[in-house]
């Protein structure tokens, strides 16, 4: 049996988390059906993180031309930030999302949302907590009175660092985190203004 065109699409984003309104999955005003899509052309929010790499890599790879489908990138610092573009129907898609938020922004009833296909799975060496080579930091202890970077504040990165200095012993209300955007994360430890 040879898969439908909607199933391979998702395969193709099967790489990714998307989220999209959950009452039609896309806007009507491009709606085609052409070669049994939704839409010929829809537009995805993008983090500059690993989570992503299979969006641009089928981009590349021409798999979504391939499929009868025109894929716009539109790159993003905090998926946080594209939540109104979404709602406004700017994007259809925002990949490498922020889930707190997301779930958040469901319950309160500002977006209905629905999972289109996931994208990471916590596995072993999921989350890095990076320093400069030079840094007596070795352990999650040793996070207590500094400075850690994450992209956006309460979010999953907290969390699970939280988790993370509880197991280690260590108390996660000693640790300052600090916002920055993935891109320039390297540099604000380079200049000492994260540890």
């Amino acid at each position: 049996m040879r898969p439908s065109p909607r199933s391979r699409l998702a395969a193709l984003l099967g790489v990714l988390v998307l989220a999209a309104p959950a009452a039609t999955g896309c806007g009507e005003d491009e709606s085609s059906g052409a070669g049994g899509l939704e839409k010929d052309t829809v537009t995805v929010a993008s983090l500059p993180l690993a989570d992503a790499a299979g969006l641009h890599i089928a981009q590349k790879a021409k798999l979504f031309e391939a499929e009868g489908l025109t894929v716009r990138i539109r790159p993003v610092q905090q998926s946080t930030a594209a939540l109104p573009a979404l709602a406004k129907g700017d994007v259809d898609f925002i990949a490498g999302a922020n889930y707190v938020s997301f779930l958040q922004a469901q319950e309160k009833g500002t977006l209905k949302l629905s999972v289109v296909a996931d994208a990471a799975y916590l596995t072993p060496n999921f989350i890095s907590v990076m320093v400069n080579q030079d840094s007596p930091i070795r352990t999650v202890r040793d996070l207590e009175g500094k400075k850690v970077a994450v992209n956006l504040l309460n979010n999953i990165q907290t969390l699970t660092l939280n988790a993370i200095l509880k197991a280690g012993g260590a108390d996660p209300a000693k640790v300052q985190y600090v916002a920055v955007p993935f891109p320039q994360m390297g540099a604000a430890l380079q200049r000492g203004q994260v540890d």
